[in-house]
């Protein structure tokens, strides 16, 4: 199934400030498509495609086509030429699921960018000791990320193993003032994620044991002194016993390490 639907906005913006005195109004159609698409290969295993834009609109002050400068230091300046933000996601969903093997698999990904985001600029006015701020368009931000499931019971059923995996990236993009000068900068963050997980279970007893390892690299473009990684190491275990009457015992440990290091490349 696919649609697409509308949203009529009307905005007025009534702007007294110093010697203006202004109205404005303004009039947009924001709209978002979204497209939903299905297949059924059994009752247990199907793949799902979901997409979904979304406009959104720039804030009136930002658009007032005015001056600020009642704060000689700290200037204000409209951009009338800003454009409306939009916004797309998409994801991807697998699953299958055999009875008999007591087998799952699941597989996913997503995929998110926006076109055209509001950003702040402030640039510094070397005569007079101040500075300019304004708004404008940029293109650069965005994410995806992936994941993928695999469990299922040995040929003694009563043992189960599992991994999990999971992967994401996100780049975002900005302005940035370092030294008094203006300049685009990118971040961007990868993280990674492995875990493992086995079981024992029979009518009355059950045992599980578990461990991850996690990876993630931020890095900045225009300030290296922030770029770091991180590792995180963790393991456990879990008992559960069953006894008449309904009672259950549970008990459960678990270890966490996490390392930092900062690197300035």
């Amino acid at each position: 199934n696919a649609g697409l639907s509308f949203l009529p906005q009307h905005t007025e913006l009534s702007y007294r400030k110093n010697q203006l005195d202004t109205i404005v109004k303004r009039n947009v159609l924001n709209f978002s498509p979204n497209v939903n698409l299905r297949i059924r290969f059994s009752k247990m295993s199907n793949l799902q495609f979901m997409y979904r834009g979304s406009s959104s609109q720039p804030s009136m002050e930002n658009l007032l086509p005015i001056t600020d400068n009642s704060d000689p230091l700290n200037i204000q300046v409209g951009n009338p030429g800003l454009e409306p933000a939009f916004n797309h996601n998409m994801n991807f969903n697998f699953r299958d699921y055999n009875v008999e093997r007591q087998r799952s698999i699941m597989a996913n990904a997503g995929f998110s960018l926006i076109q055209n985001a509001i950003t702040s600029i402030r640039t510094y006015n070397e005569e007079t000791g101040g500075w300019t701020n304004t708004s404008d368009n940029i293109n650069g931000n965005w994410s995806a990320r992936a994941g993928f499931g695999y469990n299922t019971a040995l040929r003694n059923k009563k043992f189960n193993i599992g991994t999990n995996t999971n992967i994401s990236f996100t780049n975002n993009v900005g302005y940035l003032t370092v030294d008094k000068l203006t300049e685009k900068n990118k971040t961007t963050d990868l993280n990674l994620t492995e875990r493992l997980t086995a079981s024992y279970r029979n009518g009355w007893f059950e045992i599980g044991l578990n461990g991850s390892l996690s990876y993630s690299w931020e890095k900045d473009k225009l300030r290296p002194e922030n770029n770091q990684e991180y590792y995180t190491y963790s393991y456990g275990g879990n008992v559960q016993v069953s006894f008449p009457w309904n009672m259950t015992l549970t008990t459960n440990i678990f270890n966490n390490y996490e390392s930092i290091v900062i690197k300035q490349s």
